[in-house]
């Protein structure tokens, strides 16, 4: 993927770290919270050499700081009960949650978008 600016990069950085952040904000202790993480973290990794931007904690950090907010508690609980529940979530799906959670998304968008990205793994949509 490429990225023109850096407030994309920025972005996808964070995206990329929020399922550790929204675990970590609701008290999991990091070990746990990383669980699941080490692609979006490579990813983050190899956009933060390429960038020369601040080491992969600061944006960990970063996103357990924005998602401890008490206004964007939905969006972290929404996250975290579907990391559990799926072990891992794309950066595309966990924006689409957030989006939910704070009312700029619908649930039938989400299930829009899930018909259409039915080359993933089934299982991955299992109740």
């Amino acid at each position: 993927e490429m990225h023109s600016t850096i407030v994309e990069v920025q972005r996808d950085i964070v995206i990329n770290c929020s399922g550790y952040g929204a675990l970590h904000a609701l008290g999991y202790s990091q070990d746990f919270a990383c669980t699941g993480c080490e692609d979006d973290f490579d990813k983050s990794v190899i956009l933060i050499e390429n960038w020369k931007l601040p080491a992969l904690n600061h944006w960990k950090n970063l996103a357990t700081d924005f998602l401890s907010y008490a206004e964007n508690s939905r969006a972290v609980r929404s996250v975290a009960d579907s990391l559990i529940k799926h072990k891992e979530l794309g950066p595309e799906y966990t924006q689409i949650l957030v989006r939910i959670a704070i009312g700029l998304d619908t649930k039938d968008f989400l299930e829009e978008w899930k018909l259409r990205h039915q080359l993933l793994d089934q299982s991955y949509w299992l109740a």
